[in-house]
């Protein structure tokens, strides 16, 4: 009796054991909605390259791109793109970029959270004077 209650016992644990996966809350599809040049305020992106734009963040550190809500696998697409980062408090670093043979790449290697809520990432491009660049999650 005692080996019967042990392997069910066991065999309870097995089943109700699962692999949980560390989701950031980076993940997700995300809408560029605003940018923000130095000393200046937030601008729309409405009626630029921008609002054709959306960065999908995956758990498993790779990033998708959809242009006019279709996802694009062409670097040429969206060139300069990263393709895969990793995550920490404060910092999203790229670690990988889509490769495009006719376009010269200086791409930005860092993105600073300014702002990540479950709704709004606002970042700062590191080591260049880019603009600041507001997202909002929309999956």
């Amino acid at each position: 009796m005692y080996r019967i209650a042990l392997i069910i016992g066991i065999a309870f644990v097995l089943v109700s054991c699962q692999a949980q996966e560390l989701v950031t809350p980076l993940a997700g599809r995300w809408k560029y909605t605003a940018i923000q040049p130095k000393d200046s305020a937030w601008t729309s992106v409405a009626g630029t390259y921008y609002e054709q734009i959306e960065v999908e963040f995956k758990a498993d550190g790779k990033i998708s791109y959809y242009l006019n809500n279709t996802l694009t696998t062409d670097p040429c697409r969206i060139p300069c793109s990263p393709t895969a980062y990793t995550y920490s408090a404060g910092r999203i670093a790229f670690t990988d970029w889509a490769s495009c043979p006719y376009v010269d790449c200086a791409p930005v290697t860092a993105w600073n959270i300014l702002k990540l809520d479950k709704d709004v990432l606002e970042v700062a491009p590191e080591g260049i004077s880019a603009p600041q660049l507001r997202l909002e999650r929309i999956k």
